[in-house]
């Protein structure tokens, strides 16, 4: 027996209709007229959930050599690879973002307030350090840092919630189209706040 016909009779066998069992296991009913139909699969936590439901194990619900397995199977290793990729995201997206609120740009000035002229000399000159995001609202005025900091922010949630909500689909579009963004979002501010660095030359 394949699983969409085991998955009918453990369902009549209790007596529910689709809808019933769809939200038994928090699902859609048409995701488990699908499941019956043989036109879509579950995932390995739908499997798991159907399985706890029923009283059964896994593999009385599929078969080795059943479709559902290798179905199984290949959505495993897309929600491995998923999983790394949003993990991967998370943290750098995070990390760019915490980086943007520290001081790590560094850069010096002419102490033109504590000099006293005098002939072949000229002005100390000042190290200082400073966020990117001090730059971007205080001293520059380019948004780029700040646009940068919350497009991360928010990149690192959708990739939480893509954790989550491991079967939407839009979900994880969104957060990997959002972090390409994001690649040239760092990219151009680290490009600003290297430029700001190495020809700042006013007061501070």
């Amino acid at each position: 027996m394949n699983f969409p016909y085991k998955l009918k009779e453990l369902r009549k066998q209790k007596n529910l209709t689709q809808e019933e069992l769809a939200k038994e296991i928090f699902v859609s009913r048409t995701l488990i007229s699908k499941y019956e139909n043989g036109a879509a699969y579950p995932t390995r936590e739908t499997i798991e959930k159907l399985a706890l439901f029923f009283g059964v194990k896994i593999s009385d619900l599929v078969d080795e050599d059943d479709t559902a397995t290798l179905a199984l199977r290949q959505l495993d290793t897309i929600h491995k690879l998923n999983l790394v990729l949003q993990i991967v995201i998370i943290l750098i997206t995070l990390s760019a973002a915490i980086l943007s609120f520290l001081p790590i740009v560094q850069g010096s000035y002419y102490d033109y307030a504590n000099y006293q002229y005098a002939p072949g000399t000229s002005p100390d000159r000042v190290p200082f350090t400073i966020s990117p995001l001090a730059i971007t609202l205080i001293r520059n005025g380019n948004p780029i840092v700040l646009i940068g900091m919350i497009s991360c922010f928010a990149n690192s949630a959708l990739a939480g919630f893509s954790l989550r909500f491991r079967d939407n689909v839009w979900l994880r579009f969104i957060s990997y189209a959002l972090f390409v963004v994001n690649i040239f979002l760092i990219f151009f501010s680290i490009v600003f706040c290297a430029g700001y660095a190495s020809m700042y030359m006013g007061d501070m």
